[in-house]
């Protein structure tokens, strides 16, 4: 999709697989289904206020230091599922920025991962 051009679908895919590992770890860590919200935040804010394990509340600050980009992935979610906001949102991806976007995602993609051995 990068190579195409693609970038709305590069950006909203990178959005779908941390929140998808998100609501995994939600999950596995307080034995109930997820919210019903593609908000990343809002899932990770109930994994860390709902578990008593002292490996992911040691991780708070790590959790901190990505939140930020957590709701910057929720705008392209947002964007591509809502007309209106796409082509506002599409004019601020180019190739570089999606780079780093994957980037990014990759990143916390693996820490996220890493929670579940805890």
């Amino acid at each position: 999709m990068l190579k195409s051009g693609r970038h709305m679908y590069v950006s909203f895919m990178c959005q779908r697989a941390i929140e998808k590992l998100a609501k995994a770890l939600h999950v596995l860590y307080l034995d109930k289904e997820a919210p019903k919200t593609h908000n990343i935040v809002t899932v990770m804010n109930l994994v860390f206020e709902g578990t008593t394990d002292d490996g992911i509340k040691n991780s708070i600050g790590k959790y901190k230091e990505y939140k930020s980009f957590m709701v910057e992935l929720l705008t392209y979610y947002i964007s591509e599922r809502y007309v209106e906001y796409k082509s506002k949102i599409n004019q601020t991806l180019n190739q570089q920025v999606c780079n780093e976007i994957i980037s990014k995602t990759k990143e916390v993609f693996t820490w996220l991962q890493s929670l579940k051995n805890f």
